[in-house]
């Protein structure tokens, strides 16, 4: 939100420097908000389409608004929305100015595809509820 006009590297900026607001494996700092940072940074994320309209009759004049996908911000992993560590070490293969570039194009429908895969293998009826898990070996999921 905005009383006037900015670029989007303006508005993106913004977004990022949350950052300041941000421990890496524990989330906000004292209840701050980071949510738009975390959602710039998602590691899976690696498409998105972004937006911005006016609004006359507001105090904030101008919205800009940004859909990633796949989505971030998932509750539980807030605080770890990447892997910290030296750049591309999962995908020394598929390495682009320090980020990964190899995306699991399958998206798993289950939160313990893990279990599944473990107790059932991925059987066709595990590779159905969990495609990524069992169809993604070295790509980003």
């Amino acid at each position: 939100m905005s009383t006037e006009p900015n670029s989007w590297e303006d508005a993106i900026q913004a977004w990022f420097d949350e950052v300041e607001n941000f421990t890496y494996a524990v989330g906000a700092k004292n209840g701050e908000v980071v949510g738009h940072y975390t959602q710039v940074v998602w590691y899976r994320s690696n498409l998105v389409g972004c937006a911005v309209s006016s609004c006359t009759d507001s105090d904030y004049n101008y919205f800009y608004v940004c859909q990633y996908c796949p989505p971030g911000n998932y509750q539980g992993l807030l605080a770890t929305p990447y892997n910290a560590g030296t750049p591309c070490a999962d995908c020394p293969q598929a390495c682009e100015e320090g980020l990964c570039n190899n995306p699991c194009p399958y998206f798993d429908k289950y939160g313990n595809c893990g279990t599944l895969r473990d107790k059932f293998g991925c059987s066709s009826s595990v590779v159905s509820w969990c495609p990524a898990l069992c169809k993604c070996i070295t790509e980003i999921k």
